[in-house]
């Protein structure tokens, strides 16, 4: 009636030329369908419903709302463009297109009965987008103020969907009304007059006709002033708030334009002052209320919008995008793919500025660091803005501090209750199983009584029978009744339990460090903590000359604020990592120099053993060619005394071998070397480095050294940054990484955690009383020579508390670190174990490990039980010698793969003794050396028990139980053993045989008749060597798995003698050897 009237949006030519173009092929499909499920629908139609509505009265003169109804720009979404002719439309680029629009009008009413009108005049076609859940929406209902601006997704609102279902708090419940563009006009009726039938009831109505029965209003929104809202996506909207319907409904009915002023609401907003809207910036640290205070602050402020990723994340979560529940931080949410390129950021930071609105601008990081306020504060600079920073640092206000302790304890009692009703429910489980279990009872009891009656019954019945005929038949009957004829009597039934009321949670209170808290504790944090280590130290707090028109220090003054931000900072240096650290020139070029002499000094610690094989090789083989040629002249000489022809040696030129002179350093001599004053640690004499007796655990842990101190002392240099005082103890992994490529695990060096690991080295890097690594050395040395002393000195120190029995000193280092350091070691020399033995990488023969003992044959090697201290180092006898004479004389054989006996053994008897192992001091007093335990064959002889425990499973093999020292948890050798006569060793718990001296040795008892020869007697191994390791099937002597055991041959033992070659037990020149150097090493 009153013509055409202009309207103006903002639109880009793309999308005003897709909006003019015709409808594509497409779009008619799908409106065709739609036209024609409507029909479908409307033929189904159900009974029609009875209207119990009746018509309003009118509201006339002053007792009328003046106010004109319409969509305020603040109570719209930012996508959203509104007209003054009720037309509502939203932008469909940027990602916008996919989010829900919304527009809550200015007027809202209480009481009454009233209605408002909406009709979709448009679709628009959009493209597929992955991830978004619905193309096209439309919903009409009703929302408090202030409430969310997509209505049905909170408490706070509620309405009809397009899609046939009623919404509110996000909950859908089916009505089977579906509205499309075929419908000319929905109206929305809300009743809230009390005398009416249908009070505190919404109705939804299809062109001018009922559609649903009236829908009860949810218990939130009773007695609260409710807004007409509309919601849409994907289509353009009118609305009519009157004063006339556009489609009158069966009965009159006011319009929310003429509600009556008593009954309505009207949303005022004020102009603001001096005519420019206020956009603030919150400038907080991290945690330290951020969030928090913007949520008071838009409770206080309903009208203005928030922008930031959070409002975009929640805004695009109710439009129907799919997001994960994980979430990085509070700033920056992440869980939604759609929205990692910041088209929607972009967009949103587009359109906020051409709208006449007030913001707060919420970035954490952002208002905290200078450049990007800068960009931030440009978004806004216009002449319709007045830009404002809010300053949130230091203690917070009375009124925070209230508001915080309120969300501790709603947060400390949800989780109390959360508790206590799991509790309950796990008593009301097993209260119920019970109950089954006694029903289940009771019906069983029963079952059997009413059988028992039954049958009780039968029973009295063919009594009756039987007297009845006798009597019919005038016999005399004299059967009595018997005992268990008698009635079954039944149980009376149980009053059922009267279930008690359901408890109510206990209520909790905070503690005195909770009531102190200034903070709320969330879940999730405010900065991811890659992103807060990378920023935090650029931190700063704003100023105008940046760009702001006012500075507000809302809880400390500028001095404080200043203050507390630096010493934050400061404290976050000690405890944050720096992500972009860069390792500096001079800590490549060290690590890379450390490398290159790690390199020489194991291949001079190779050769040097190398050396010391090809003199034993050499030894060995002259030794071998005196013999022979002694042996061949004796023959000879033989020959000539028989009278025998013997024929003349070929004149040859006698090939004499030459044993190099050179000696190794003597062990004792190394032992009293001073470590720090060695001069060259390549030669500490005899040309033996000072590392000759490293394991690979000593060069794992040298390279450690090296490694945390360069860590610390390059941290220092690249940084650059005296505020930050060192590597953190939490973030040595990190930087380790980044400085050497490579992993650092504690796992791997056996112990729980990186305090651990630095403990392992504490001569060389400590942990301050701030948790910081720091170097005990200086950074410039001219050599890596003082890493291998403190190497050296702690591996002695190490040995000699483990010889004391001090567990702890025992390395725990597993395989995979030991692995980078497998150094090769001569021939018969014992590499150093890194687990204790026994552990259950060792278990064997001996079965699982005990507290005291230690299983697997006392650990990997034999007797290495835990429950006796070692007396002191071992000494071997040469053959002929007494345990007087050679207790002082020979040298400790420490780390030679020997050791000392079980138990020191003194032998009153006369004669040549065999040989054996004793304990320097203890055994000193012996007349002679004692024979010893042969061990078993791959095994060899280590330190610490006080016997060995021989199974009897082992009897009528050499061997007898020795019950005595059972549950130690030493495991016995195999069978074969020579054992020793001397009656001191019966108070150990084993049983010696009988001893008979014949020519060659002990003559076996009888459990080993029938089993071998003669032991030999009087002949021993050389000095310092271990034995009883059979490498060779058929070439060692041991009795488990040697070429010849006893008795195989039966002169003597199989072979010439022992074992299998002409020596004792297989070898040319060791006793059990087969040739080799070691004893049994064949």
């Amino acid at each position: 009636e009153e013509g055409p009237r202009p309207i103006f949006c903002f639109c880009s030519a793309a999308s005003l030329a897709a909006t003019m173009a015709p409808r594509d092929k497409k779009q008619k499909n799908a409106e065709a369908r739609e036209a024609k499920d409507a029909e479908t629908k409307d033929a189904k139609v159900a009974e029609p419903i009875e209207e119990l509505e009746t018509d309003a009265v009118p509201v006339k003169g002053s007792a009328k709302n003046t106010d004109t109804v319409a969509f305020l720009t603040a109570d719209t979404t930012l996508n959203t463009l509104t007209s003054d002719s009720g037309i509502l439309m939203s932008l469909h680029e940027g990602g916008m297109q996919h989010f829900l629009a919304g527009a809550r009008a200015n007027v809202g009413v209480s009481k009454g009965k009233y209605l408002f009108e909406a009709k979709i005049v448009e679709l628009v076609s959009l493209p597929d987008a992955p991830g978004v859940k619905n193309k096209t929406t439309f919903r009409v209902g009703f929302s408090t103020a202030g409430s969310s601006l997509i209505v049905g997704a909170s408490s706070e609102s509620f309405c009809f969907d397009g899609d046939g279902a009623t919404l509110h708090n996000n909950k859908r419940t089916s009505n089977g009304s579906k509205i499309d563009r075929n419908t000319a006009m929905v109206g929305v009726l809300l009743n809230l007059d009390k005398d009416s039938p249908n009070f505190n009831t919404v109705s939804l109505f299809k062109d001018g006709k009922r559609a649903t029965k009236p829908v009860a209003l949810p218990d939130e929104l009773k007695g609260k002033t409710l807004f007409p809202h509309v919601c849409f996506k994907g289509v353009s909207v009118f609305a009519n708030f009157g004063p006339s319907p556009a489609a009158p409904l069966p009965f009159k009915c006011n319009m929310i334009q003429d509600a009556a002023k008593a009954h309505c609401t009207v949303t005022q907003i004020s102009p603001p002052e001096g005519g420019k809207y206020e956009v603030v910036y919150p400038v907080s640290l991290p945690d330290e209320g951020t969030f928090d205070w913007l949520d008071m602050y838009l409770e206080k402020n309903p009208h203005v919008t928030e922008l930031s990723d959070r409002m975009i994340m929640e805004w695009a979560q109710k439009s129907g995008f799919w997001a994960s529940n994980a979430k990085a931080s509070r700033d920056k949410p992440d869980g939604m793919k759609e929205l990692d390129d910041a088209s929607i950021r972009r967009a949103v930071y587009t359109m906020a500025p051409l709208q006449a609105r007030s913001y707060v601008v919420m970035e954490v990081k952002g208002n905290l660091l200078k450049d990007e306020r800068k960009e931030l504060l440009s978004k806004f600079d216009t002449p319709a803005f007045t830009k404002t920073a809010v300053v949130l640092v230091g203690e917070p206000s009375s009124e925070f501090k209230k508001k915080t302790l309120e969300m501790t304890l709603k947060k400390k009692q949800a989780a109390s209750d959360a508790v206590f009703r799991s509790k309950l429910a796990e008593e009301k489980r097993k209260k119920a199983a019970a109950k089954r279990q006694k029903d289940q009872e009771k019906a069983k009891k029963k079952a059997q009584t009413g059988m028992a009656k039954k049958i009780a019954e039968a029973k009295k019945k063919a009594w009756t029978d039987k007297a009845a005929k006798a009597l019919a038949d005038d016999k005399p009957f004299e059967e009595k009744e018997p005992e268990d004829y008698k009635e079954v009597e039944e149980e009376p039934e149980e009053p059922e339990e009267v279930e008690e009321p359901e408890p109510d949670p206990p209520k909790v209170e905070l503690t005195p460090d909770e009531k102190k808290s200034f903070f709320f504790a969330h879940d999730v944090q405010d900065l991811a903590a890659s992103v807060l280590s990378a920023n935090f130290a650029k931190f700063s707090l704003p100023t105008k000359a940046e760009g702001f028109d006012e500075v507000r220090y809302t809880w400390s003054k500028e001095s404080k604020s200043e203050e507390h931000l630096k010493k934050w900072i400061a404290e976050r240096k000690l405890t944050l990592r720096v992500e972009e650290l860069v390792p500096g020139q001079w800590a490549l070029k060290t690590y890379k120099d450390w490398s290159t002499t790690l390199m020489e000094w194991q291949k001079k610690l190779k050769a040097y053993k190398d050396k010391i094989d090809a003199k034993a090789r050499a030894k060995a083989a002259s030794e071998a060619k005196a013999k022979m040629t002694a042996a061949l002249k004796a023959a000879k000489e033989k020959a000539l005394a028989e009278g025998k022809t013997v024929p003349e040696d070929k004149k040859e030129e006698e090939d004499k071998m030459e044993v190099d002179e050179w000696e190794e350093i003597d062990p004792a001599e190394f032992a009293k070397l001073d470590v720090y004053g060695a001069e060259d640690i390549l030669d500490v004499g005899c040309g033996a480095p000072l590392f000759k007796d490293f394991a690979a655990a000593d060069w794992v842990l040298m390279t450690l050294r090296l490694e945390l101190h360069l860590l610390a002392i390059a941290f220092a240099k690249d940084c650059n940054d005296p505020d930050r005082l060192g590597v953190h103890v939490d973030h040595i992994p990190f930087y380790y990484s980044k400085y050497f490529k490579k992993n650092l695990s504690p796992a791997d060096y056996g112990v729980p955690g990186c305090n651990e690991i630095v403990k392992l080295v504490t001569d060389t890097v400590y942990l301050s009383s701030q948790s910081v690594l720091q170097s005990q050395l200086s950074d410039d040395m001219e050599t890596f020579a003082v890493f291998a002393k403190l190497a050296e000195d702690a591996r002695r120190n190490r040995l000699l508390r483990l010889d004391l029995g001090d567990e702890a000193a025992q390395l725990k280092l597993n395989g995979r670190i030991l692995g980078s350091f497998q150094i090769t070691q001569p021939r018969g020399q014992k590499r150093e174990q890194p687990k204790e033995w026994g552990n259950q990488q060792q278990q064997g023969w001996g079965g699982p490990p005990s507290a005291e003992g230690a299983g697997a044959w006392g650990g990997a090697k034999w007797g290495a039980s835990k429950w006796a201290k070692p007396q002191g180092q071992a000494t071997i006898i040469k053959p002929g010698e007494s345990a007087l004479t050679a207790a002082a004389a020979v040298a400790p054989v420490a780390g030679k793969g020997a050791a000392p006996a079980p138990a020191a053994v003194a032998d009153s008897s006369s004669g040549p003794k065999p040989i054996g192992i004793i304990r320097p001091g203890a055994s000193a007093p012996a007349k002679a050396a004692t024979p010893v335990f042969a061990p078993p064959a791959g095994q060899p002889f280590t330190p610490a028990g006080k016997g060995l425990v021989i199974p009897s499973a082992a009897a009528g093999k050499g061997a007898v139980a020795a019950p005595v020292l059972a549950g130690k948890g030493v495991m016995p050798p195999p069978a074969g053993l020579v054992m020793p006569s001397a009656p001191q060793w019966q108070s150990k718990g084993v049983t010696p045989p009988p001893a008979a001296p014949q020519q060659k040795g002990v003559t076996n008892p009888a459990a080993w008749a029938g089993k071998g020869a003669p032991a030999p007697a009087a002949v021993a191994p050389p000095a310092a060597q271990s034995y009883g390791k059979v490498q060779d099937k058929g070439k060692g002597a041991g009795p488990a798995k040697g070429a010849s055991p006893y008795g195989k041959d039966s002169s003597k033992g199989g072979g010439k003698d022992w074992g299998k070659s002409a020596g004792y037990g297989g070898g040319k020149d060791s006793w059990g050897g087969g040739g080799g150097k070691d004893w049994g090493k064949g």
